[in-house]
């Protein structure tokens, strides 16, 4: 395992994931604290497990050239102590629905535990591709998409010296999402439960939603949460109100 990926020791969480731990993975450009909203708001039965993608947050310090293979190589790694001995539960917003996705492929292929549930949000279908391509305008044009996207800290994207930084790994993840691509005859289905989540003024076209059907194995449930594309931030509360209900049957 090279440097870069940091494998958690599960020896030090052993006395606080006793039940289900919800994993969560944020979207392109974005950290674990994107998660902060939600704590309190989860059934003490489920346990979050924020994931700092490299390159983001608290791990900043690492190579912004990364590829989408090595996010998920990463991710892997994290979870891997903790979801060979607890019952654990995937949740992936934007390209961490992508990221999620690709890391049940992996944890199929290592013949790891799999999951209770995967929740998918805030993207239609993956083999439908990204309804915008964005990476490839001009930086000030790039930055006015993302602006109109919401859910991004004005003082980050109105601040030259930290723009200077951050734009690199912002656009980095963006042309990760507009580059992947699925061909919808080799999607491996998910022997689990599946709930897809979008926001009521995402705009997404219904019937690229229901498409998520052909990546389950098992059940899949549709859900409609008040807000934008960044309605796990703006509207938690409810976003943690079909968590807690698709996992409740678990404890």
């Amino acid at each position: 395992m090279g440097k870069r990926f940091q494998e958690i020791t599960y020896k030090e969480r052993r006395e606080t994931y006793m039940d289900v731990i919800l994993f969560g993975i944020p979207h392109a450009g974005g950290a674990s604290n994107m998660f902060k909203k939600w704590e309190g708001l989860l059934d003490p039965h489920i346990k979050l497990f924020p994931v700092e993608l490299l390159g983001h947050g608290k791990r900043i310090y690492d190579n912004t050239m990364i590829e989408l293979e090595d996010y998920v190589e990463d991710i892997f790694y994290q979870i891997k102590p903790m979801a060979t001995e607890c019952a654990y539960a995937i949740y992936g917003h934007s390209m961490g629905s992508i990221l999620a996705y690709e890391l049940y492929k992996k944890i199929v292929k290592s013949q790891m535990r799999l999951p209770l549930h995967i929740f998918f949000s805030g993207k239609r279908a993956l083999h439908l591709g990204p309804r915008q391509r964005i990476v490839h305008l001009s930086n000030s044009e790039f930055l006015e998409e993302v602006k109109l996207m919401g859910g991004f800290d004005p003082a980050i994207l109105d601040c030259p010296a930290i723009l200077d930084y951050f734009l690199p790994i912002l656009k980095n993840d963006f042309r990760c999402v507009e580059c992947y691509e699925i061909n919808p005859d080799e999607i491996k289905k998910a022997d689990c439960a599946i709930t897809v989540l979008a926001g009521t003024n995402e705009g997404y076209d219904l019937t690229d939603l229901l498409q998520w059907g052909e990546y389950a194995a098992q059940d899949v449930s549709f859900e409609l949460i008040n807000g934008g594309h960044f309605f796990p931030i703006e509207n938690p509360m409810q976003t943690m109100m079909v968590v807690n209900q698709n996992l409740s049957s678990y404890f």
